[in-house]
Order: C-alpha cells, then structure tokens, then sequence
C-alpha cells in the first residue's frame, strides 16, 4: 500500500510537470521501477511522449514559419515560397503553415500587380519621353535650327531603337539640311554669275555656267542661264567685229581724202 501511494505521488508529479516534458519522465521512470506493469503508468509515459513529440514538431514547424516570415520581410518571395511549399507538403493540416501559403499568394499577387504597374508606368513615362522628344524635333525644324534637330533625333534613335519614324525623319532632316546648304551654295555660285554678267566678262559667264551645270545638274536654270550667256557673248563679240570693222572703214574714208 505504501508502494502503492509513491507511484501515485510520482504519477501525480509527473501530471503536473506539463510541459517539462523531462521532469515528468523522469517521475514515470521511478513510479515504472516500483510496477513495471503499471497501466496508468505506462498510459501516462506514452502521453508524454506523444505530446513531447506533438510540441517538437510544433516548435520545429514555427520555426520554418518564422524563417518564412524573414524571408518575405527581406523581399526573397520565392526562397520564401520554396521553404512554404515544402513545409505545406509535410504538414497540409497545420493552421500556420496554412495561413502563410495563403499570405504568400497574397503577397505575390500584389507584387506582380506592383510590378505590372511599374512596367505600365515605365512604358508610359518612356512614349511621353518619345513624344517630347518628337515635339521638340518639330519646334527645331520650324525655327529652321536644322542641325539642332538632326541632334536631336539621333538622341532619340538611340534611346527608341524600336521606332522606326525616327530613322525615317532623321534621313529626311539630313536631307532637308543637305538641300538647304545646296541651295544656298548654288545662290551663292549664282549671285558671282550674274557679276560676271553684269561687268560683260560673257566667256567667263559661259564657262562659270558652265561649272555650276557639272556641280549641280539637278538645277534647271542654268540651262537657259547658258543659253543667256553664250547669246550675251556672242552679241558682244559681234558688236566687236562690228566696231572694228566700222573703225577699220573710217580710217579707210580718212586715208583716201
């Protein structure tokens, strides 16, 4: 009977150990040395073990969780979702692990929505940097600063190498600029012609006229201009022959008086 109310102490003891799982095995081991047999003993030691076991897992779990946890705080979402995943695998049933695959759908959601904005808001910042960049070109050509312009686009085909219109203007600015400095080349040339003309240097005309044919055969003008000159000189020259021919006959009529 004595050995009897020790196991029950022991026993007893070992209840109220809860959560020192150590303590209450420890009272189980001497209360089992005493009745090895002992059924509420033996009940008793596979409680504790089971629960010992049950809390393991539990702090092994919440562990994982925290590590989780620390993951997406750190802004790692996919190690996050690797080490959840794995851990869902083994304990589909836990509440927490539950709870944090839902959390990590959530949280993966609004980062793709995050991203998916950013990108739009990117897109859209870099048509409206492209458009600017398109109104400054025009505002350029209008105020004729044409190498201004060709600068400009050559900026902007290299910063939207997917737009093809910007290669398509930059040639034709190109082209406008070479057509400007050809005409104001041919003014120029045209402006020293008309000097030869008006001094009467008409064969100098013709062969300058000439000249301009070969540099700028694109320039209808200086066909009639040509004709224009050799017609000048050819006057000239008979006006010349004309002169001479008078001067030589006067002198002719003063010799014979």
């Amino acid at each position: 009977q004595q050995r009897e109310a020790e196991i029950e102490k022991l026993l007893a003891a070992a209840a109220a150990a809860g959560m020192d799982y150590d303590r209450a095995l420890v009272c189980i081991a001497h209360a089992l040395e005493l009745s090895p047999a002992n059924e509420k003993a033996l009940r008793l030691h596979e409680t504790v073990l089971a629960n010992r076991q049950r809390d393991e897992q539990a702090n092994a779990i919440d562990g994982e969780l925290k590590e989780c946890r620390d993951l997406m705080e750190e802004g790692r979402l996919e190690q996050a979702e690797t080490r959840a995943r794995a851990l869902w695998k083994r304990n589909p049933d836990n509440p927490g692990v539950q709870k944090i695959i839902r959390d990590l759908g959530e949280r993966l959601r609004r980062t793709l929505a995050t991203m998916e904005q950013r990108t739009q808001n990117l897109a859209s910042a870099r048509r409206e940097a492209y458009l600017e960049g398109r109104r400054e070109v025009v505002e350029l050509m209008k105020s004729r600063r044409i190498d201004d312009a060709i600068t400009r686009l050559q900026e902007l085909a290299a910063a939207f190498p997917d737009e093809p219109q910007v290669e398509n203007d930059l040639r034709r600015a190109i082209a406008h600029r070479d057509e400007v400095a050809r005409k104001a080349a041919f003014a120029k040339e045209r402006e020293s012609l008309q000097g030869l003309v008006t001094s009467r240097e008409f064969e100098q005309a013709v062969y300058k006229t000439q000249e301009l044919m070969a540099i700028f055969p694109q320039e209808p003008e200086l066909v009639d201009l040509l004709d224009r000159a050799r017609e000048a000189r050819d006057r000239a020259a008979r006006k010349e022959a004309y002169a001479r021919r008078r001067k030589d006959f006067e002198e002719l009529l003063r010799n014979r008086d």
